[in-house]
């Protein structure tokens, strides 16, 4: 047979927290504007140039040397892009359940 017929076949009952059916296509909206924010930062960090000291004074008031700088904003981006990917894929597959087997989903 094909190749591409075949992988993993799964059901996967989730819930997203505080979020409407109604809401759903919103929420997912307002994730992908957060998700294209992230990205033009991470796009403004890379083309930064560092201080002629080479230090940045971080969250804290503190001095930090400028890859040290970079690697934490990195870092912090890189999580709250986990936790908005996540939940993109989650609002997305909400949506195709709304769409395609509508008996399969319910607030409550």
């Amino acid at each position: 047979g094909d190749p591409m017929s075949w992988g993993t076949n799964y059901k996967y009952e989730g819930v997203i927290s505080r979020v409407g059916i109604n809401e759903l296509e919103q929420k997912l909206e307002e994730t992908q504007t957060l998700l294209n924010g992230i990205r033009e930062e991470m796009i403004a960090l890379m083309a930064m140039s560092p201080p002629a000291n080479g230090m940045v004074e971080d969250e804290d008031g503190g001095k930090v040397l400028w890859p040290q700088y970079v690697v934490r904003r990195l870092n912090c981006l890189w999580e709250e892009l986990e936790e908005l990917m996540c939940c993109s894929v989650r609002l997305q597959q909400a949506l195709e359940v709304k769409k395609y087997e509508p008996e399969n989903i319910s607030e409550g």
